[in-house]
């Protein structure tokens, strides 16, 4: 499947994921499953074909253990890509999107938001944001399993302070800390974001 290099990625342990809660939470940034002007809910092939799907297809395959790619839309008719992989205990949250700059505030908020209820429900590894791309080829699964050597360029990055014992940070991150949840922001965070 064709991705852009502009990506969000959630990785987090497999029995705690709800995809109830990942659309109400999408839904609160005016994101959503329906295309704005169709109204049809699509997953795409591994070919990057659309095929008309529900929502209780989309959650069904996903529980089932499928690798499941599907579309959310912003009432702008913008589109982000999201791929939903099980590889137990792990379920990884994948989002492509090629025109960040059009909702780059609502991005930060929905990531944010997305992280923080991911980690709140228990099941928070490691959340990333890179809206420009930069870290496209970083191996992001090695630094789940080892969170040492942070690479530069990331928006944000989010992951349970007892996992960041070991981490080196380079220049140009500012630390948040949620509770136990640290936040590595290198964009500008909205007021009341956080």
């Amino acid at each position: 499947m064709l991705m852009s290099d502009r990506f969000a990625y959630i990785i987090q342990e497999q029995p705690l994921f709800s995809f109830a809660r990942l659309i109400a939470g999408m839904r609160k940034y005016g994101v959503d499953l329906p295309n704005p002007r169709t109204g049809e809910i699509r997953c795409l092939t591994p070919e990057g074909e659309g095929v008309s799907a529900s929502a209780r297809d989309i959650e069904e395959w996903i529980r089932a253990g499928w690798t499941v790619s599907f579309e959310l839309w912003t009432e702008n008719d913008d589109d982000l890509v999201c791929c939903v992989k099980t590889e137990r205990p792990l379920l990884t949250e994948w989002y492509s999107f090629s025109n960040p700059e059009s909702t780059a505030g609502r991005l930060v908020d929905l990531f944010l938001d997305r992280f923080a209820a991911v980690h709140e429900a228990g099941g928070l590894l490691l959340g990333v944001l890179d809206m420009e791309g930069v870290t496209a080829e970083f191996d992001w699964d090695g630094f789940q399993r080892q969170p040492r050597d942070l690479p530069p360029g990331a928006s944000l990055v989010a992951l349970p302070r007892a996992r960041a014992a070991a981490l080196s940070i380079p220049p140009g991150y500012q630390q948040i800390v949620r509770g136990d949840l640290l936040i590595l922001c290198a964009v500008d965070i909205p007021n009341g974001a956080l």
